[in-house]
């Protein structure tokens, strides 16, 4: 899981979008802190019990979809 998917946590290279930021990527549940990354991109979830699953990242991702795909900002 990378936990902290936002629209600065990318690069554009060539015509490809990649990825950066892995600061925060965990392997295991058991090592994993909770409630970090960017609020605005956290999942409701996560908010409220603070234990990130992948499901978190989907969610951060489609915030950032929104953000792509209509010109708005989420915050």
């Amino acid at each position: 899981m990378h936990r902290d998917i936002k629209p600065d946590n990318y690069v554009k290279v060539g015509n490809d979008f990649k990825l950066i930021d892995f600061g925060l990527v965990k392997k295991n549940q058991e090592s994993k802190t909770v409630a970090v990354g960017s609020k605005f991109y956290q999942a409701p979830e996560l908010i409220e019990n603070g234990v990130p699953t992948l499901a978190t990242d989907v969610w951060s991702l489609g915030c950032l979809f929104y953000e792509i795909f209509t010109g708005l900002s989420i915050y």
